[in-house]
């Protein structure tokens, strides 16, 4: 409710904030009461009340005065037509996060569900670096976003960039993932180290998920948002029944579960947006991407491999590397290289005179 009131006043600042400030706290209350207290699940619930509810209260008290609270019928009928759908679409995307862990702890025995979850902490890291604030802002300029008269050029350019900066964050947040497990984690989660990799590129996929689902949120179809989230549930439900029992490892299984579902949701997602926007994807610009991404991340496990001592500065080394072979590759176009240099001059600019 406070974060549609923020949004239906068009205080983009404030919204970005506030929920910012929810995110932080609810964070931290998750430490406090499940890390330092001990106490589980009843530390979640109470974490996520402190966290949603001080905020709500704070913005309530202030805006109070200016908030109209008489009922209307034909409104409370829209918002159910819009909302009811969500309720099995949140039960559904909920099942398919978790859906990994909860095949490998049916099947596999607790010394792999530990490797797994050692594995799937490390690529939650991913989700909360870029995948949470890039919803926070999206949720809110998408929307503005969908309406104006380029919308298709905006979407397509924002799917360019959502791509480098997803696969930059994706080699960065690895490298630290890595370096984590292997200095602070305990023996036996040093299975998981090849694991980390696929659970983050089934992460990845969500903010491909959030880029494309504005456009069906904006026209409130939310009854397809519902029917896009069925078939990747069934590849989670088939493939954990499958894969995991039957096939190899089962935290690789679990892993390929996931990924598979995850991706499925995405891709259907952008299938549906594209029909509503209508928009192009760059496809040269997205296939330089991907070749400078191939390039820096199979060079860099490759030399990993041969040279294991030198894990943590091979994985630097491609997180410089990355960026500058986009350059190499003629990624950014004359104007966009104008417009670096130009806000480098005014960052130099600003600088030099606050200097003096």
């Amino acid at each position: 409710m406070v974060q549609s009131a923020l949004r239906a006043r068009g205080r983009a600042v404030t919204f970005v904030l506030l929920s910012s400030a929810q995110f932080l706290l609810l964070m931290f209350f998750n430490i406090y009461f499940i890390k330092w207290r001990g106490m589980g699940l009843e530390g979640v619930l109470w974490s996520s009340l402190l966290g949603w509810g001080l905020p709500a209260l704070v913005y309530g008290a202030v805006s109070a005065r200016g908030l109209r609270w008489r009922f209307d019928r034909a409104v409370a009928r829209r918002l159910l037509r819009f909302a009811l759908p969500l309720v099995p679409y949140g039960l559904i995307a909920f099942l398919l996060m978790i859906s990994g862990r909860l095949f490998l702890q049916h099947f596999r025995d607790a010394e792999r569900v530990g490797i797994f979850s050692a594995a799937n902490r490390i690529a939650l890291i991913f989700m909360l670096v870029c995948v949470t604030p890039f919803q926070t802002v999206w949720g809110y300029l998408g929307l503005d976003y969908f309406r104006r008269a380029d919308a298709r050029e905006i979407f397509s350019r924002a799917f360019t960039y959502l791509l480098l900066t997803g696969l930059w964050v994706f080699l960065l947040v690895s490298a630290v993932g890595r370096e984590i497990i292997l200095r602070f984690g305990k023996a036996h989660y040093l299975p998981a180290l090849p694991y980390v990799d696929p659970l983050m590129a089934g992460y990845l996929m969500l903010l491909f998920f959030c880029w494309a689902n504005i456009a069906m949120v904006g026209r409130e179809m939310t009854v397809r948002i519902l029917l896009i989230s069925l078939p990747p549930f069934a590849v989670a439900l088939g493939g954990g029944w499958l894969a995991i029992p039957r096939y190899g490892d089962g935290v690789g299984a679990a892993c390929a579960v996931f990924v598979a579902a995850m991706a499925v949701h995405a891709a259907l997602t952008a299938v549906a947006g594209r029909s509503l926007i209508g928009f192009r994807l760059e496809k040269a610009r997205v296939l330089r991407v991907l070749v400078a991404f191939a390039v820096t991340y199979g060079v860099g496990h490759a030399l990993m491999g041969k040279l294991p001592n030198w894990r943590l500065v091979i994985a630097l080394s491609q997180i410089v590397a990355f960026p500058l072979v986009l350059l190499v590759f003629g990624f950014l176009t004359r104007g966009e290289v104008e417009r670096l240099r130009d806000l480098g001059r005014q960052l130099i600019g600003a600088l030099s005179r606050g200097s003096d």
